[in-house]
């Protein structure tokens, strides 16, 4: 590896680092590179060792060597990776050769990043501090999501940001490789040769061999790398837009993570819509489209925290219930409606279309409960489930709904709302409804 220089080295201990390598010569250099910048370093020479101190230390991030006796490196990232203990820290990949399908392997398994035993210490520390300081940033979210009663939540935004950084990832690396393929070192070896007959290049480029071949070769080099500036370009573009999608997203639930117990006038349409950003890269990766028919409701008095909890809880079971039968080739649809309805005295409700939502004297609706419905056409629910799927405990993979419906249902109570289900069986899709009261009883009143 190539030291290179660096002047912002530290000996203050901010991250914890684990540096797997069966050669104690990579062991060592690794070591040294990150103890200098502020890494408490923890090392291991196989596998199995690996495994153990991951579990004890459980530290920020693990340099990983791929290949090794016993136990190659994606054999112990996938054990890390399984394991509840170990499976959020990020794994990089440390290797000597540059192979495509190995970087594809590495990712699959669960990889974080790559770095090269021939990579210089600048790039092998800038690398593994960003995968720490996002790995803290993540435990930090995690710690204060709880704390805020907001575990679901940030779990579905953690979920998230991780697929959004393997694209990161993935990006970086389709770049890395490209510029290591370019050909711009042929237009370097073309200046060269014309300083080299700069006295008689007019002779040269009309006469000589090579001279004759070298306006066509620099109209064909400046077409590739024309192309190739293209390509880059998109990925780069991809990789900030990615960047955005992920400061997005941990916006998102940092806005609400002060929120919890307050009454307050809320927007249904713009929580609605913050639930599906939270769950949006797993909706796009598997090509969800999403309908919205939101009509006009006037804003609910509510604790914001505990819809969007609800809202959140919903989405994502609807998603789950997609993926059951995604590969049956067909359109993945999430329909999600909003409204304002009567309460059981007057009967009737007003409006759930996309227009404004209007009494027959042309005036606003402003009926005393809004409406949420979250619809998919996924693997529907049982009839012997239906009575069931709100009750405490109970959960089936299978239908992809339970998960939270109790505390969901619970959390809509207190509110003063309701939370039912509608399903004509396997197969046929289900509908989630939530009702809320515009004002809550004690206001109303």
């Amino acid at each position: 590896m190539n030291r290179g220089t660096d002047d912002n080295r530290t000996n203050k201990i901010q991250y914890d680092a684990i540096v797997v390598d069966d050669s104690k010569f990579f062991r060592t250099v690794i070591a040294g590179y990150l103890s200098e910048h502020g890494f408490r370093v923890h090392t291991a020479s196989c596998g199995a060792e690996a495994l153990e101190l991951a579990r004890s230390r459980r530290p920020d991030v693990i340099l990983l060597d791929v290949q090794m006796p016993d136990m190659d490196g994606f054999a112990v990232c996938e054990a890390l990776k399984a394991d509840p203990v170990t499976g959020r820290i990020p794994v990089i990949f440390v290797t000597g050769e540059e192979k495509t399908d190995q970087t594809v392997r590495g990712f699959e398994v669960g990889g974080a990043d790559y770095v090269f035993k021939s990579s210089a210490e600048q790039e092998v520390v800038a690398r593994t501090l960003a995968h720490a300081r996002i790995a803290r940033l993540q435990m930090e979210l995690l710690k204060a999501s709880r704390q805020a009663g907001m575990a679901e939540v940030a779990s579905d935004v953690l979920h998230n940001v991780g697929n959004v950084l393997n694209s990161v990832n993935v990006s970086a690396s389709v770049v890395a490789d490209k510029l290591r393929k370019s050909r711009v070192s042929g237009l370097v070896n073309a200046a060269k040769l014309m300083r080299e007959h700069a006295d008689d290049l007019g002779t040269f480029v009309t006469q000589d061999e090579k001279g004759k071949n070298l306006p066509g070769y620099l109209a064909k080099l400046a077409e590739h790398l024309v192309a190739e500036q293209t390509s880059v370009l998109n990925e780069l573009e991809g990789l900030t837009k990615n960047v955005e999608h992920i400061n997005s997203i941990v916006s998102k639930q940092q806005s609400y993570a002060g929120t919890l117990g307050v009454i307050e006038p809320i927007s249904i349409g713009d929580l609605l819509d913050d639930a599906l950003k939270i769950n949006s890269a797993s909706l796009q990766r598997h090509g969800v489209r999403v309908v919205r028919e939101y009509g006009e409701v006037p804003p609910v008095l509510a604790d914001k925290h505990k819809v969007l909890r609800i809202l959140v809880n919903l989405v994502r079971n609807a998603k789950h219930a997609l993926y059951e039968r995604e590969h049956n080739g067909r359109n993945l649809r999430l329909t999600l409606r909003i409204g304002a309805r009567k309460d059981s005295r007057t009967q009737g409700h007003c409006g759930t279309g996309v227009s404004p939502v209007s009494s027959p004297a042309g005036r606003r609706c402003h009926s005393e409960r809004v409406f949420i419905e979250v619809a998919d056409d996924g693997v529907g629910i049982p009839r012997e489930n239906m009575t069931r799927i709100f009750s405490h405990g109970f959960t089936t993979e299978k239908s992809g709904h339970g998960l939270g419906l109790h505390t969901s249902t619970l959390a809509a109570k207190e509110m003063g709302g309701s939370l039912t289900a509608h399903s004509d069986g396997p197969d046929k899709g289900a509908t989630f409804t939530l009702e809320l009261p515009i004002q809550p009883a004690e206001v109303s009143q």
